[in-house]
Order: C-alpha cells, then sequence, then structure tokens
C-alpha cells in the first residue's frame, strides 16, 4: 500500500489539531505501545444510494489522530475527520459516493489499521436515455435466426440500475404490438426476437422507471424464390447484332408469398445445341429481373433459363433467329478495283438503314484479310487495295449481312 497519500493526509490532520484550542477530551499524538487504543464503527456496513453524503462515526474513548481510508474497485481516496469530537466523525460528500458498488472502509492511525467496515453504494431508479444495442439488423423471413436487444438502463450518474430491475421491450410488427418484461441481471437486460415470416419491418421500444431508449428497428427480409418463370419481353428474331432480346422473370416471390428482396441474382443462361453459350446476371427489382441479350450475328436457335442462387431453375424458352438479309447483290468493276453490294435488302423486302454492319473475308493463296464497313442508302462499296492485293490471281470472297453469307470470286489482275 502506498503511504504517501497516508503521510500527506496525517500531517494536514495533525496540523488541523494542532491549531484547534480548547479541546475537551485528551488528545494522543503518537502511538503508544504500552497504550491501548480501540475504535470502531458505529455501523458494521452503511447503505446510501447513489449521489448522497454519508456520515460515518468512530466510537471512541479518546481523540486520536487518524484517517479514513475508503477504497473501491476502480479508485481509493483518503478522509480527514469532519471535526475533533467524541465519537469521531468522517464525512463523505455526494461527489465521493457517485459510482455504485462496495467501498471498503478502513481506519488508520499513525499506519496502524484500527477498524474496519464497508460501504455499499446502490444506484438510482433508471432514469435518462436507455443505451440500445440490436442485431443482427436483417434477418431472413420464416428462419431460426434470432434478432437480440441489449438495453443497459442507467441512472442520472451513469450507473447500471440494480439487479432485479424491470425492463420493459415492445415490439410493434405486422399490425401488432407485443410486450415482455426481462430483469437486469449482470448490468444488462435483453431479449430475443424470432422473425416472423412476412417481409417488413420490425420496431423496437424499451423503458424502465422513467428511462426510454431511442426507437430501433431490424428488417424482415423475403427469403430465396420458391420458384423462377421467365418470358420474352421484346425480340427481333433476326440475326442481327444490333438488336437485343428482352427477357425478364414473373413475380418472384419466397415460400411465404413474399417478393424475394430488390437485388436478388438471377442468372440467365443460353445454350445452343446443348452446348453452353452465354451467362448474365440481372438483379431483382420489385420482385422481376431483366436482362438484354444482343442478338446473334448468324441465324441460329439458342434455349435460355434461369437460376437463382439456391438452384431453383426457371422454365427453358426456345429463342429462334432467322437471316436478316433476303439478298446480297454484289458487282466487281476490274478496272477500279471496286467491290460495289447492294441494294441489300431485309425479308420484307425494305431496304436496310444506314449503318447497317458489312463483313469482309478474303482469302486466296498464303492469303487473308478482312474488312468492315457500313451500309449507306442500301449499299456498300470498297475498293481493293493495291498494297493488300500485290498478286494477280483469283479471289475467294465472303460478304456476311445480316446473318446471310454470299461467296464470290473475284479475278484480280
Amino acid at each position: 500500500m502506498n503511504e504517501s497519500p497516508f503521510a500527506f493526509a496525517l500531517a494536514a490532520f495533525l496540523v488541523m489539531i494542532c491549531s484547534c484550542a480548547g479541546a475537551d477530551a485528551p488528545f494522543v499524538d503518537e502511538w503508544e505501545t504500552d497504550s491501548e487504543i480501540t475504535a470502531t464503527f458505529s455501523k458494521s456496513e452503511y447503505h446510501i444510494y447513489a449521489g448522497q453524503a454519508v456520515r460515518i462515526e468512530i466510537d471512541t474513548e479518546q481523540s486520536i489522530a487518524c484517517v479514513l481510508h475508503c477504497s473501491n474497485a476502480m479508485e481509493e481516496f483518503v478522509v480527514l475527520p469532519a471535526e475533533s469530537s467524541i465519537p469521531m466523525v468522517f464525512q463523505l460528500d455526494s461527489s465521493r459516493t457517485t459510482r455504485t458498488g462496495m467501498v471498503l472502509l478502513s481506519l488508520f492511525s499513525f499506519g496502524h489499521l484500527l477498524a474496519q467496515s464497508s460501504l455499499l453504494i446502490s444506484a438510482l431508479p433508471a432514469d435518462g436515455l436507455i443505451p440500445l444495442y440490436t442485431g443482427p439488423n436483417t434477418v431472413e423471413a420464416g428462419s431460426d435466426q434470432q434478432v437480440m436487444t441489449i438495453a443497459i438502463p442507467k441512472d442520472p450518474f451513469g450507473n447500471p440500475v440494480s439487479k432485479e430491475s424491470e425492463v420493459v421491450f415492445w415490439q410493434a410488427y405486422g399490425g401488432e404490438t407485443l410486450q415482455s418484461v426481462d430483469l437486469m441481471r449482470n448490468l444488462h437486460s435483453y431479449q430475443l426476437f424470432r422473425p416472423g415470416t412476412v417481409a417488413d419491418k420490425s420496431y423496437l421500444a424499451v423503458s424502465c422507471n422513467q428511462a426510454h431508449a431511442k426507437e430501433q428497428e431490424f428488417r424482415i427480409e423475403a427469403s430465396w424464390p420458391a420458384e423462377l418463370q421467365i418470358n420474352v419481353e421484346e425480340i427481333f428474331p433476326f440475326s442481327d447484332s444490333r438488336q437485343n432480346v428482352l427477357l425478364s422473370t414473373e413475380l418472384t416471390r419466397d415460400r411465404f408469398g413474399n417478393l424475394v428482396a430488390d437485388g436478388t441474382a438471377i442468372w440467365f443462361i443460353l445454350e445452343r445445341n446443348s452446348h453452353f453459350y452465354g451467362k448474365f446476371l440481372a438483379y431483382t427489382v420489385n420482385g422481376i429481373a431483366k436482362v438484354r441479350l444482343q442478338n446473334p450475328r448468324v441465324p441460329c436457335s439458342l434455349q435460355v433459363f434461369a437460376v437463382a442462387e439456391n438452384a431453383i431453375r426457371s422454365n427453358s424458352l426456345d429463342l429462334h433467329f432467322e437471316a436478316a438479309v433476303s439478298d446480297i447483290p454484289t458487282l466487281y468493276y476490274a478496272d477500279s478495283s471496286k467491290l460495289q453490294i447492294g441494294p441489300v435488302s431485309a425479308p420484307l423486302g425494305q431496304i436496310l438503314p444506314d449503318g447497317y454492319p458489312v463483313f469482309l473475308e478474303f482469302s486466296g493463296v498464303d492469303f487473308s484479310y478482312e474488312k468492315e464497313g457500313e451500309l449507306f442508302g442500301g449499299y456498300y462499296a470498297f475498293y481493293l487495295p493495291e498494297f493488300v492485293f500485290t498478286r494477280s490471281g483469283l479471289y475467294s470472297c465472303s460478304i456476311t449481312i445480316g446473318g446471310k453469307v454470299e461467296q464470290i470470286k473475284i479475278d484480280v489482275d
């Protein structure tokens, strides 16, 4: 034990005693080994509430120089006598008793322990704002996962209220208000809430005496999709890579009938001739997931279905794409090395719009060359560059427009 606080307090006390005149009782100014000095606390245990002052009396037959040492789990301090009298009086003001718990009271004189007692400081009733801790904030509807709410009601000095204090919990969910009561234990109180089957918010409130907590909430989210159904919303059934197909799910619900949560991942899988062709990710919004798939460049048939993260699979759809072009007229002018394509028409006889892509692939002996262009007014003209076609001879040219392929031969001089 550090004796410096005692030495300082004792010196101050001796100065105080020496300055007092007319003391009626005999005064012992040093420890006398041949005399028996007795002192006892008037109570074996004191009990007060936080923030209350306490008067501690010492029964003794003579005035003695002593100090009162007070210690608890967090701090220790020394108190001097409030007055020189018999019985001796120590006064602990309210600033010393704001922390709850057990305080050990030890009476010392010249380093000798004369007597001991204890002071129990209890918390006042709860007041103010109750700290509240809730988690998790989101749970799955109908799951076994529970939400825990921990409340720590405190008195005006910040001490957790005493055990066995009643803490009332309210829950508002699904149009009903439920109430439950728990008792303080181990400086806190808690309640467990099991999620219902309706996707909604659950509001929580807590009170204890005059103290209340801020409103808190947790969300009950829909479970995984119970089934998937997909449809085609938009389709241009021709092999035009500038177009796309719009696919969407029906309203998707869980096993309790709730619309699945926004952001639920839905994968759209494409297959061609029973082989994997593509995979596209979409997320639900208001229970519906949509995705746009680019049309293929060549005529073909594709199969598409959707799957959710819980392995639920949808129905399968067949998508058929025909050639977007019915005829590709071509003409080659040998004198100017000009290849003219057009007018290019669609199945209904209309001229294809400006900007429609054209793909040319030339091949010959140890030679290949590719060129991309666009239609304008239904035509496309390409002049064979001399620095590319450096050899005379017969070349094959494959022209692809809208999924239709036209093969021609070109004789280059």
